[in-house]
């Protein structure tokens, strides 16, 4: 035993000075445990759990994004609504840092909102939200201070331009650097703005709220966005002028320069805003029949050279140009002319003419039917001319005439309130026209008379604007009259006349 003893007791040794070496540099590589780790100790036992292990990441938010020295960055991000009043759904913000670096397009969501990562960018941020919709671009512009709420809307753009010193919002967004906005300015340009909307801000319960940083903002025709909703604030690029006006009615309610919006030339009072906010209706149906139109037919038709040969119609604002003749009849001195042509909007039709020889109070006449796929566009029966002479002879007529065709009825139909146009509507026929409003985009009323503006269709397709007349009353004292046009012109006008049977309400 004491062999072994002897034969391994330098190992033992050996191992405890290895062991003792092996300890010591772990302790130097771990920091030492106390003395220089003191600050990293500290750190560990202030998160320490309640199983006595120490938690280390607790307050260590997970970095986003890196730095050019790869040190962690927080994300700031920068988020709003894009509202005209409706969302700016579709379209795209684009964000101008102050050095006028450029960022975007970011979409714009169904309900408005829009959200922008400007981690690193430098502000302010110039903000523009666009928006195209047949081929009509809406342009909107805003600013934000940094990250957080950013909306853009009507108010902001007004601000924006008070704010930069500039009449048009869109230089200050075009060139940041010549057209700073600073906080100072911002909020002047917004405390102004609320003291020129105050009565209009009251009556839709929206004062005191900032139309840039509002979280509650949301683009439903509620608090401030039933103000840009229901609201023109336009402003004259020229002169600097804004003109504050509801949508549904062209009478300014108040004006103001950019640079004095607290003292605005011409207030706005909330008597105004009360009279303007009151519901202004036009319900009910009626016709009459429009004064007499007259017709020209000119034409020159040979039934031996029927490709040589022309016919020309005009009634009303109707145009029926030839483009072919198909047959002749004459007998009698009386031509039955048949062919096709086209009208004009452009669309193709055909027509029987008739034509009898003579000329005013000598039996010459004319009458002619219109038709196409759907039916008749239009029908006059033959009577005696009122001007013109025509020739016919054997196998050949001529000459041009015109007469006054008897009288048409008119059929108006309207049901329109100014505080909801979008669920407004107009109808109108006359002698196989029909018309259907789209949109109604005005509403005025002046002593009982209603004069109603908007968008409609005809039974072809045609899209046309329209500016009717309806007077308050029944037969004998209400009253109705249209015009209706188009990209070429007039297509319709009948002046205003009282009904013939019928009732039109017009409030108030």
């Amino acid at each position: 035993m004491k062999k072994g003893i002897i034969k391994f007791g330098w190992f033992e040794n050996l191992v405890s000075v290895l062991f003792a070496a092996l300890l010591a540099l772990s302790l130097v590589a771990c920091g030492g445990g106390g003395g220089g780790g003191g600050g990293s100790d500290s750190g560990s036992n202030s998160n320490l759990s309640d199983t006595g292990k120490s938690d280390t990441t607790a307050n260590i938010p997970p970095p986003a994004t890196n730095d050019n020295n790869n040190n962690p960055v927080a994300v700031s991000t920068l988020t709003g609504v894009a509202a005209t009043g409706a969302p700016m759904s579709g379209g795209n913000v684009y964000l101008k840092e102050a050095n006028g670096t450029e960022h975007g397009p970011y979409p714009i969501d169904a309900n408005g909102n829009y959200s922008i990562d400007v981690t690193g960018l430098t502000p302010p941020f110039y903000l523009k939200a666009e928006r195209t919709v047949g081929g009509v671009t809406t342009t909107l512009y805003s600013v934000s201070m940094g990250s957080g709420i950013g909306n853009i809307n009507p108010l902001t753009n007004l601000a924006v331009a008070a704010a930069s010193g500039v009449n048009n919002p869109a230089d200050a967004y075009n060139d940041p650097g010549s057209h700073s906005i600073t906080q100072p300015n911002l909020d002047k340009a917004i405390t102004d703005i609320e003291t020129m909307l105050a009565p209009i801000l009251a009556a839709y319960n929206a004062s005191n709220i900032n139309p840039f940083t509002d979280g509650n903002y949301k683009a439903d025709g509620s608090g401030l966005d039933g103000v840009v909703d229901d609201m023109n604030l336009d402003i004259d690029i020229t002169n600097g002028i804004v003109t504050i006006r509801l949508k549904s009615d062209p009478t300014p309610l108040g004006q103001a320069h950019l640079n004095n919006l607290g003292s605005p030339d011409d207030p706005i009072t909330g008597a105004e805003v009360t009279a303007a906010l009151a519901s202004k209706t036009a319900l009910g149906t009626g016709y009459n029949f429009p004064p007499l139109v007259r017709a020209d037919l000119t034409l020159n038709v040979n039934e031996a050279s029927l490709g040589t040969s022309s016919l020309t119609y005009s009634f009303n604002g109707m145009v029926l140009v030839s483009t072919s003749i198909t047959t002749a009849t004459i007998s009698a001195g009386t031509a039955a002319i048949e062919g096709t042509g086209s009208l004009e909007d452009g669309s193709t039709c055909q027509f029987t003419a008739i034509v009898t020889n003579g000329g005013v109070g000598s039996g010459g006449a004319m009458g002619i039917v219109i038709f196409d796929s759907t039916g008749t566009i239009h029908s006059t029966a033959s009577q005696a001319i009122n001007g013109g002479l025509y020739t016919v002879g054997d196998g050949s007529v001529s000459g041009t005439g015109n007469n006054f065709p008897p009288l048409n009825k008119a059929d108006l139909t309207v049901n329109v309130d100014s505080l909801l146009l979008s669920a407004g509507h107009l109808t109108y026929s006359f002698n196989g026209m029909n018309f259907i409003s789209t949109s109604i985009t005005e509403v005025t009323v002046t002593a009982g008379t209603a004069t109603i503006k908007g968008d409609g269709l005809l039974e072809d397709g045609l899209t046309c604007q329209f500016t009717a007349t309806v007077t308050n009353g029944e037969a004998g004292s209400g009253a109705m009259g249209i015009v209706i046009t188009a990209a070429t012109g007039i297509i319709h006008n009948a002046a205003t006349q009282t009904i013939t049977v019928g009732k039109f309400t017009v409030t108030p």
